[in-house]
């Protein structure tokens, strides 16, 4: 089932999800480039997962060169990547949040 891509995708977390999420969208075609965590080598592993030419960075990359940002951090880590966003000049694209803790508010 082909997608219809929206630009490139930045995953801002290292851990299954964005793993997973990450493999599948490449498989299906849509232009992962970035995966950015805290730890080097989390970052590293899952970019290698994921493959496709995906690029690890720390969490400090900006995400400005991607029209797409998966947030996969845990909930507690969500306000301190969405102010990152912020500071990195993101002031367009999607930025969306894998939850399954809480709820949308």
């Amino acid at each position: 089932m082909p997608l219809r891509s929206g630009g490139p995708i930045t995953i801002a977390g290292t851990g299954r999800v964005a793993q997973a999420i990450g493999r599948l969208l490449a498989e299906y075609g849509e232009p992962v480039v970035t995966v950015a965590g805290r730890n080097p080598a989390h970052a590293r592993a899952a970019a290698v997962f994921i493959g496709h030419g995906v690029e690890p960075a720390g969490l400090v990359a900006p995400a400005s060169s991607s029209a797409r940002v998966l947030i996969t951090v845990s909930d507690s880590a969500i306000q301190e990547v969405a102010r990152h966003l912020a500071h990195t000049g993101m002031k367009h694209g999607i930025a969306l949040h894998t939850c399954g803790a809480m709820g949308p508010e």
